[in-house]
């Protein structure tokens, strides 16, 4: 390019595209439609693609947990959303009579709070009883997510769902949801209803999951990103 203050023009040759950087990262060669943004497949492939709608759930990733004494769910939360929510699914404990447990991160999962950090509420219908059961917590050192699982046998599991708002904000955490836990393969055990935070207003970037005592034998939480516009 000639002149003053003039455009660098870069094309492939003949029905080539352009690649660029270290990665390779190949760019399209048209142009797209309005407001598009372009996205990546992971595997340096550049596309144009639309923002999803307000509302839409956006699958950011999953981690499995396979004798595992926490499971991670780092690199999935960033400012892009401000609200997630996270599926849990046939979580299988290797104790009997346990829960599920959570913690925050501010740095990547560097290191998670656990020093009288969250408050929670959660309210148990046991099956054995038919009643509710209450449990709650202020200044607790991790959050309870679900009722327990009484048996840890091979068809005993935990799964549900909860939200995570205000996670990439000046406010704090709010966390509320729904998780059952199976007794005996056959029997609910308990169905959990769960509402909480943090006592921080600061950018949670990973989250932590554990069992109130035992490992997780097998089990899979997914990430959902929740579109705002």
């Amino acid at each position: 390019s000639t002149g003053t203050n003039t455009n660098i023009g870069i094309t492939g040759k003949g029905s080539g595209k352009v690649k660029l950087g270290d990665g390779n990262l190949l760019f399209p060669d048209a142009d797209g439609s309005a407001n598009q943004y372009i996205k990546t497949d992971g595997s340096a492939n550049l596309a144009f693609a639309t923002l999803p709608t307000g509302g839409s759930l956006v699958y950011l990733g999953e981690v499995t947990a396979s004798a595992s004494a926490t499971v991670e769910l780092e690199s999935l939360i960033s400012s892009t959303y401000n609200n997630y929510m996270i599926q849990v699914m046939t979580v299988h404990p290797a104790s009997s009579n346990t829960t599920l447990m959570m913690r925050t991160s501010t740095n990547n999962g560097s290191a998670y709070r656990s020093t009288g950090d969250y408050y929670y509420h959660t309210t148990n219908l046991e099956s054995s009883s038919a009643s509710y059961v209450a449990t709650a917590a202020y200044n607790g050192t991790s959050i309870l997510i679900s009722p327990p699982v009484g048996i840890a046998a091979a068809t005993s599991n935990m799964s549900g769902y909860f939200m995570l708002t205000n996670v990439y904000a000046t406010h704090r955490l709010v966390i509320h949801g729904t998780v059952t836990g199976e007794g005996d393969g056959s029997q609910a055990h308990g169905v959990g209803h769960v509402g909480g935070g943090s006592h921080y207003a600061e950018a949670v970037n990973a989250l932590q999951f554990f069992m109130s005592s035992g490992n997780m034998d097998t089990g899979t939480f997914r990430i959902y990103g929740i579109a705002e516009s």
